[in-house]
Order: C-alpha cells, then sequence, then structure tokens
C-alpha cells in the first residue's frame, strides 16, 4: 500500500474460514490465546491485527480463565 503497511487482502470467506477455525481450536484448547506472527517476531505479517481482529475471542479466554480460577 501507498502508506508502507501491508495490504490486507484477504476475501470475505478467508476472514470467515479463519474465524470458523478459531472458533474450532478454542472448543478444543479453551485456555490458549490467539496472536500474530508480527507479535513475536519484526515481521509485517500478518496483514491485519489480530489482538483487533479477534478481541471476540480474548473476552472469551479470559472468562473461561476466570471460571476456571474460581472454580479450582
Amino acid at each position: 500500500s501507498t502508506d508502507g503497511k501491508p495490504k490486507d487482502t484477504r476475501t470475505a470467506a478467508q476472514k470467515a474460514s479463519l474465524r470458523a477455525l478459531v472458533e474450532q481450536l478454542q472448543e478444543e484448547f479453551s485456555l490458549a490465546t490467539v496472536h500474530g506472527h508480527n507479535e513475536f517476531a519484526a515481521k509485517a505479517c500478518p496483514c491485519f491485527d489480530v489482538q483487533k481482529e479477534f478481541a471476540w475471542y480474548v473476552k472469551f479466554v479470559l472468562k473461561q480463565q476466570m471460571s476456571y480460577t474460581f472454580h479450582k
């Protein structure tokens, strides 16, 4: 892109597929967190803000963790 930031070229179908995959993995690994490669390395990928896109998931995990903590 002209502003120097990578352009998100994912299609609506790709976005829906990724969300479905995260939901499926969440069922199996309920306390796991979701991150982009760029959070661990000086990379531009992925070309979208993972934390923003999956904020619903982060809230869900926090609720799960709190529930687990209180029910130990």
